[in-house]
């Protein structure tokens, strides 16, 4: 259930036609396969980037109702991208937002299911699901460090000192989990650093809370009985640089 969504939301918001999502699907995949052969990964990978060319050809020649025929739109009238940087974005949205979806949309359902009170609460009280997502996605966030920043000047972290330009990756599962205060805006407001910070936050935020929030609130209402159905000790756990995630969450109901 957790890796149709994303791609179905994405394929959307592009304009990729119905009857090429499953190749397409198989596609993005590889763009975060660290175990795979790399060959085969780096010819889907090109497979991905023609495909994307093609489909920014389409959006020229057809335009549709969808983000990818705006952007060319921009693009014809010397406003937008260029091609090239119509394919590296489209690639960028796909990375940043698939993967890391379908994981937190697992990690979100496990931390329910370890809690059955809060199921029940959600039940009786809908209205609590954004807040509920919000505190999962606090718990246990799938992209669990960051991308490294440069320090602009001279930090001092008990008994470390980083110099300006040294590299610093932020630990984003403990930072969440940390009673220091999480800085301005919506980090404060929420809490947490899930979706990072800064001009470099993801933009693809709210509709990933979108999706989780439609995710709970259906899990909800529609399985009362929802449960884990086998020992958390055999979980088998992705292997990732910078998130992580189930291979898969087996449950009942």
């Amino acid at each position: 259930m957790a890796q149709p969504l994303p791609l179905r939301v994405l394929s959307h918001m592009l304009g990729v036609p119905s009857a090429d999502r499953e190749i397409f699907g198989s596609w993005v995949s590889v763009l975060f396969d660290l175990t795979g052969n790399r060959e085969e990964n780096r010819s889907h990978a090109f497979g991905l980037t023609r495909y994307m060319s093609g489909l920014v050809a389409q959006k020229r020649r057809e335009p549709g109702d969808d983000l990818l025929s705006n952007l060319v739109q921009l693009k014809d009238r010397g406003e937008g991208l260029s091609t090239r940087e119509l394919i590296t974005l489209c690639l960028s949205l796909l990375m940043a937002g698939y993967e890391t979806t379908i994981d937190q949309i697992t990690l979100c359902v496990l931390s329910l299911l370890y809690d059955p009170s809060l199921a029940a609460a959600l039940r009786a009280d809908p209205d609590l699901t954004p807040s509920v997502v919000e505190e999962l996605i606090r718990l246990s966030p799938s992209a669990f460090v960051s991308f490294a920043r440069a320090t602009r000047e001279s930090v001092r972290l008990d008994d470390v000192t980083i110099e300006p330009g040294q590299p610093v990756v932020v630990f984003i599962l403990g930072a969440n989990h940390s009673s220091l205060p999480a800085g301005e805006g919506e980090n404060a407001r929420t809490g947490h650093l899930t979706f990072g910070h800064g001009v470099h936050r993801c933009l693809g935020a709210p509709l990933a809370r979108m999706q989780l929030a439609t995710v709970i609130r259906a899990l909800v209402e529609r399985f009362p009985r929802l449960a884990i159905a086998e020992d958390p000790e055999t979980f088998s756990w992705k292997t990732g640089m910078a998130t992580r995630g189930l291979t898969e969450l087996r449950v009942r109901w």
